[in-house]
């Protein structure tokens, strides 16, 4: 399955930001400004995981958090 998912560059007319923001900005569709603005963030500053999980639940686009990050055997 192929996902049509935009491309959003962390270095473009919007907000400069840290990788989170523009990936999130692609998943919701939003811009990267929304996204700053769901997770209650500053401009230029980095969005911590919970940070990210919090936008992904106001945007109710479903995720799941698995840990310890790895690949399988």
């Amino acid at each position: 399955m192929k996902l049509q998912i935009p491309f959003v560059t962390q270095q473009g007319n919007q907000a400069r930001n840290d990788c989170g923001a523009a990936c999130l900005s692609m998943v919701t569709g939003s811009s990267i400004d929304d996204v700053l603005l769901v997770a209650n963030r500053p401009k230029n500053e980095p969005l911590h995981l919970q940070d990210m999980m919090a936008v992904l639940r106001a945007y109710r686009v479903d995720h799941e958090h698995v840990r310890p990050l790895h690949l399988p055997d």
